[in-house]
Formats: C-alpha cells, sequence, structure tokens
C-alpha cells in the first residue's frame, strides 16, 4: 500500500513539474512575443520620424545637386541592420495575411532605401553627370515615400499587439 501511495505521488510530481514547465515556457514564449513585437513596432515609429525629416529636406537636397555638380548628398543610415530576419518572421506568425504583408514590404522597402542611399557614399558616382545623379536622387525618394508608407501601416498594426 505505501509503494503505491509513493508511486502515486511520484506519479502527481512528475505531473505538477510537466505542468509548471509547460506554464513556464509558455510564459517565456508570450513575453518573447511581447518584446519582438515592441521592438519592431519602435523600429517602425524611428523610422516614421527619421523618413519624416528626410522629406522635409528633399527639395533642398534636389535644388543643391542641380546648382552644384560636386555637391553629394549625405543621407544618415544604419550600416547594419537592427533586427534579424528570422526576428522579423517570428513577428509575422503573430499576424493575419494582410499585416504580414506590410511588415514584409517595410523591410523590403527600407532595405532598398539604404542600398540606394549608400550609393550616395560611392567616389564614382560622384563623377556621374548632374541628370543621372538625379534619377538616383528621384529614385530614393520614391523608396523614401514607399517606406514611410509602409512604416506607418507597420506600426499602427503593432501598436494593438504590442500588449
Amino acid at each position: 500500500m505505501l509503494d503505491h501511495v509513493i508511486e502515486v505521488l511520484a506519479m502527481l510530481t512528475a505531473v505538477v513539474a510537466l505542468g509548471f514547465s509547460l506554464y513556464t515556457f509558455s510564459h517565456t514564449q508570450r513575453r518573447r512575443r511581447r518584446k519582438l513585437v515592441s521592438a519592431v513596432y519602435y523600429h517602425a515609429g524611428l523610422a516614421v520620424e527619421t523618413l519624416e525629416g528626410h522629406l522635409k529636406n528633399r527639395k533642398t537636397i534636389r535644388e543643391n545637386i542641380e546648382k552644384d555638380e560636386s555637391y553629394m548628398p549625405y543621407v544618415v543610415r544604419s550600416p547594419v541592420d537592427d533586427l534579424t530576419y528570422d526576428q522579423v518572421i517570428e513577428v509575422m506568425e503573430w499576424l493575419n495575411r494582410e499585416e504580414e504583408e506590410t511588415v514584409s514590404l517595410y523591410f523590403h522597402h527600407q532595405s532598398g532605401l539604404h542600398a540606394i542611399a549608400q550609393s550616395f557614399d560611392l567616389e564614382f558616382i560622384r563623377n556621374w553627370p548632374v541628370d543621372r545623379r538625379l534619377r538616383l536622387w528621384d529614385k530614393f525618394e520614391e523608396y523614401l515615400e514607399e517606406t514611410l508608407e509602409h512604416a506607418r501601416r507597420t506600426r499602427d498594426i503593432l501598436d494593438d499587439k504590442r500588449v
């Protein structure tokens, strides 16, 4: 009889330990989700602020390119990605299809925007004719507007999900 009670207690202890482990794992996953969603939310929010600043200066930069053949715009950008692709995908797991597409487009356009901005650091572009540099600037402005729109939408989508 005592052996049976010990077996039942051992089994009960194992079930409680398993339940506690599952609860802890679930809690950790929810906490990780909140942190990742918040990270992407704040990333998009900072992008909105930065890109709106670029929008205000774009006319002046265009005029400088047109007036001064040696002028090259300096576009502030991050040389490394702040978030990994896997982290962005993990956030997207909690979104519906339309929301996934918006977040994906934000990071895709931001990557393109940074690539174009990096082009202005290249010495050989300084020797391009003004009209060619203006076409590159036009492409930058196009990506700037699209990235800003997707950043705003991403921020709005994640605002409700970062609880």
